[in-house]
């Protein structure tokens, strides 16, 4: 279904039972695979894939060459900036910002306005509250728990099944 004011870029792809809401765009070569959903105002960059039932909120953005895997879940106002990649299942909460070339693990979940540093990665099933920042360059371990409003510097590691309480900064 495509809704009344959507823009699809030339040479992009539409897959089957996908769904464009109102005055989302699609840019050049965009691919937005089968069944999968953008909302109103969303925005696909030249280049950019959105997987197989994978989900774009009201106004969030995806950019160059970035890629959203399958029921990966895009809430309302994020923005996942160039080359930067979402795995499987993975969930941005509302407003959260991937920086360039960031990457989120298979079934990693962000709270809501989290921050991710360019080249930073949070790996597999990894929770990072609300209102976080994670640093540059930094990693988060597979199934690691960080809590809300915490920040993460450039290059810093977060071990594997840790926990980082509320509040706390990591160098």
């Amino acid at each position: 279904m495509i809704g009344p004011g959507v823009t699809v870029g030339s040479r992009a792809t539409i897959g089957e039972g996908a769904i464009l809401r109102p005055d989302s765009r699609v840019g050049e070569y965009a691919t937005v695979e089968a069944y999968a959903a953008v909302g109103s105002r969303g925005e696909i960059g030249p280049g950019a894939v959105l997987g197989m039932y994978s989900t774009m909120g009201t106004g969030s953005k995806l950019g160059a060459q970035a890629r959203v895997d399958a029921r990966a879940r895009v809430r309302k106002g994020a923005h996942v900036g160039d080359r930067a990649v979402v795995g499987n299942r993975a969930t941005l909460g509302r407003g959260v910002l991937l920086e360039y070339g960031a990457v989120v693990g298979n079934r990693a979940t962000l709270g809501n306005l989290a921050r991710v540093g360019v080249e930073a990665e949070v790996e597999l099933r990894a929770q990072v509250g609300g209102s976080t920042t994670i640093g540059s360059g930094a990693r988060i371990g597979k199934r690691a728990r960080v809590g809300q409003r915490v920040r993460i510097g450039k290059h810093a590691v977060v071990a594997s099944r840790a926990v980082v309480r509320d509040g706390e900064v990591v160098r």
